[in-house]
C-alpha cells in the first residue's frame, strides 16, 4: 500500500532517526544491524531510512529478518514482499516460516505472545549467526502509548510505566527501537513521500485482541470523551517513570554494592541487616537487579515474589521459590539468592 504525501521532509525524518541512533550511543560505530521487518509501514520505514543513512556514510551494515508466522492466508505474500524489498535495497534477507498455532499450544500461550516469542528468538538466533551486534525494531510512539495504557490497566510498577525501552541488552546483543520518538502518522507520511509500498495486517482492525481494542476503541473514546491529549499525557508519564526507575536502579546498585558479601557461581550472598536499612522500594529494586545479574528471566517475576523475598529480612530462616528454578533463602544474618 502506498499513497504519496506532499510537503513532508524525508531528510528531516532521516536526520531525526540519525540523532536517535546517536543518542546514548544507541548504535555503536561500525555495527552490523539486523532489522526486523514484518512488511508493515513501521518496519519498512525503519529499513529504508536506515539504508538511506548507511548510503550517506553512516558506519553500519544492515541485514533483514522476517518470520512468516503462517497465521494468515496473506503471510506468504508478506514474506515475498520483504524478500523483494530487501533485494531491491541490496540487503541480505533471512526468512523462516514457523507454525505459531502449534507453538502456542505447546507453550500454553496465546497466539500473539507465542508469535512474539518465536519472532524474537528467530531474530536473536539469526543476529548471532550472521554476526550482528544489534537488532533494530520498528516500535514507535503510538505503540508506546498503547503499551503504557495497557500496563496501567493490567497493573504495573515504575519499570512497566516507563513503557517500551529505546535500548536494552540481551546478552551480547543490543535491542534498539530508534523510532520511539516518531508518531505513526509521521512514519506513514515518510513512506508515502518515498513512494514506498507496505503490507497491511487486516487483523489489526479486529478488536478481539486486547492491543487492538486499546488502539481502535479505548484510546479513541478517551480522546473524545476525557482528554484529547491523552497520548501526550501517557508519553510524559512514561518519561517520568523512566527517570524514576533509573534513579531507583542507581540507589539499588549502591545498596547491593554495600551489602553483597559474595557473588559468584550462580549465587549472591547479601548481608541482610545492611540491606534492611534501605527503603523498601530500593530493596525490591535490588532483588530484581540481583536476579537479573544471576541470569533469571524477568518475564514471570512478580511484585509478590519480590515481597516474599523482602519478608525474609525479618525472618530468622525461610525459603522463597522463584521462577526458572531460582531461590531466595535466609540463613542466620545472610540472604542467599541462588539459581538452583
Amino acid at each position: 500500500m502506498s499513497d504519496r504525501a506532499t510537503n513532508f521532509d524525508c531528510f528531516d525524518f532521516e536526520r531525526r532517526l540519525a540523532d536517535a541512533l546517536d543518542a546514548d550511543s544507541l548504535l555503536p560505530s561500525g555495527a552490523k544491524v539486523l532489522v526486523g521487518v514484518s512488511g508493515g509501514a513501521d518496519s519498512v520505514a525503519l529499513l529504508v531510512a536506515m539504508h538511506s543513512l548507511a548510503r550517506r556514510g553512516r558506519n553500519f551494515e544492515l541485514v533483514v529478518a522476517h518470520l512468516d508466522h503462517g497465521l494468515r492466508a496473506e503471510s506468504s505474500a508478506d514474506a515475498e514482499f520483504v524478500a523483494e524489498l530487501s533485494a531491491g535495497l541490496g540487503v541480505e534477507c533471512f526468512i523462516v516460516r514457523q507454525d505459531i498455532a502449534s507453538l502456542a499450544q505447546q507453550l500454553g500461550e496465546g497466539l500473539e505472545q507465542a508469535a512474539r516469542l518465536a519472532r524474537f528468538e528467530f531474530f536473536r538466533d539469526t543476529a548471532q549467526q550472521c554476526g550482528a551486534g544489534a537488532i533494530a525494531m520498528g516500535h514507535h510512539a503510538d505503540d508506546n502509548v498503547e503499551t503504557i495504557l495497557f500496563r496501567i490497566l493490567r497493573g504495573t510498577a515504575w519499570r512497566g510505566l516507563a513503557g517500551i525501552p529505546a535500548c536494552r541488552q540481551d546478552g551480547q546483543l543490543r535491542i534498539i527501537r530508534p523510532l520511539l520518538g516518531f508518531r505513526r502518522a509521521e512514519i506513514l507520511n515518510y513512506c508515502r513521500s518515498r513512494d514506498l509500498s507496505w503490507r497491511e495486517d487486516i487483523t489489526n482492525a479486529q478488536t478481539i485482541h486486547r492491543r487492538n481494542f486499546i488502539r481502535n476503541e479505548l484510546l479513541p473514546s478517551i480522546r473524545e470523551r476525557l482528554n484529547p491529549q491523552v497520548d501526550e499525557a501517557l508519553l510524559r508519564l512514561g518519561s517520568l517513570a523512566g527517570e524514576t526507575e533509573r534513579f531507583l536502579r542507581s540507589l539499588a546498585r549502591e545498596a547491593l554494592g554495600n551489602s553483597v558479601v559474595l557473588a559468584e557461581g550462580g549465587k549472591m550472598i547479601i548481608d541482610a541487616k545492611m540491606l534492611a536499612a534501605c527503603d523498601r522500594i530500593v530493596r525490591t529494586t535490588a532483588y530484581r537487579l540481583a536476579l537479573t545479574e544471576l541470569g533469571m528471566p524477568q518475564r514471570n517475576l512478580t511484585a509478590e515474589h519480590l515481597s516474599q523475598i523482602d519478608a525474609l529480612l525479618q525472618a530468622p530462616s525461610g525459603v522463597v521459590n522463584l521462577p526458572a528454578n531460582f531461590h531466595a533463602r535466609r540463613e542466620q544474618s545472610l540472604l542467599l539468592i541462588t539459581d538452583n
